[in-house]
């Protein structure tokens, strides 16, 4: 998350309410990076959370978010099983 906070190619808004069932962009493209981890696709990781971090710092990202994604596997929680949530288009 720091990362993100330092190296954004734009202002980039996560939400965190978790009633809410919809999802704004950048919050998709953070799930998404997380599952391509998940399914062990680090190169499409990569190339999704480029999208709103500075290119050189997609792998770098990539690393801690692996280990963020093992912990959560640990706990019995997945990103490739769908949750019911939404995209907002904006």
């Amino acid at each position: 998350m720091t990362l993100l906070a330092v190296t954004p190619t734009s202002q980039i808004k996560i939400g965190c309410c978790s009633a809410n069932t919809h999802l704004v962009g950048e919050d998709a493209t953070l799930l998404a990076c997380l599952k391509a981890i998940e399914n062990k696709s680090t190169a499409k990781a990569e190339t999704i959370i480029a999208q709103v971090v500075m290119r050189p710092m997609a792998k770098t990202f990539c690393r801690p978010a692996a280990e963020f994604v093992q912990h959560l596997n640990t706990s019995g929680l997945s990103f490739v099983k769908n949750p019911r949530l939404s995209l907002v288009e904006q």
